[in-house]
């Protein structure tokens, strides 16, 4: 090997290594102010495994499915899932869940740096399937000047959906359906 193809190597081994740190930085930036968008210590996108423990939190997994990411083909499915739920967890679509499994480098930055991907909690939190969690409703959080929530009106909340319950049903409305206004009517049914 002459002194040049030596040197040529040598120089694609520098830009190679540049490119690599270049890449992992952007990735521990990118994953450092997810996890903080999502209350969470942004440290943890630096600690291998625990990476992946806060995030089944902030999708609301159970921390026992990094087990899963061990088991040949089951892992691909639990990516999946995991990545639709990231993506429900901060207000977007199950399109762009497919996204996050597909091309994460275009998808998480996305969720991290823009302002209308807002943290709206875990979304799988108490599923107890290993399904993709349903969609939540798509309305836009009100905010004041300073971008923070405000606090939803009285028909805000009565208008909220039911929240589902363990078995993924959701829960009977707090309120009685009326009652008919005269005697022989029939009454609506109730579930």
């Amino acid at each position: 090997m002459s002194s040049s193809d030596s040197a040529a190597a040598f120089a694609a081994a520098i830009i190679g290594l540049v490119l690599y740190v270049v890449v992992a930085v952007i990735c521990i930036i990118v994953m450092w102010r997810l996890y903080r968008k999502a209350s969470k210590p942004g440290w943890a996108a630096i600690v291998p495994v625990y990476n992946y423990v806060v995030l089944l939190e902030i999708i609301g997994r159970p921390i026992w499915w990094i087990l899963l990411t061990f088991i040949p083909i089951v892992n691909i499915y639990v990516a999946l899932v995991v990545a639709l739920d990231l993506a429900k967890s901060f207000g977007k679509s199950t399109a762009f869940g497919i996204g996050n499994f597909l091309v994460p480098f275009i998808t998480y930055p996305i969720l991290a740096f823009s302002k209308n991907a807002r943290y709206g909690g875990p979304i799988a939190e108490g599923l107890d399937s290993f399904a993709p969690a349903p969609d939540r409703a798509m309305t836009p959080t009100q905010t004041n000047a300073e971008g923070q929530p405000l606090a939803p009106t009285m028909t805000e909340v009565s208008q909220q959906p039911a929240t589902p319950t363990p078995t993924g049903q959701p829960a009977p409305l707090a309120t009685p359906p009326e009652a008919p206004s005269e005697p022989n009517q029939p009454r609506p049914p109730q579930f």
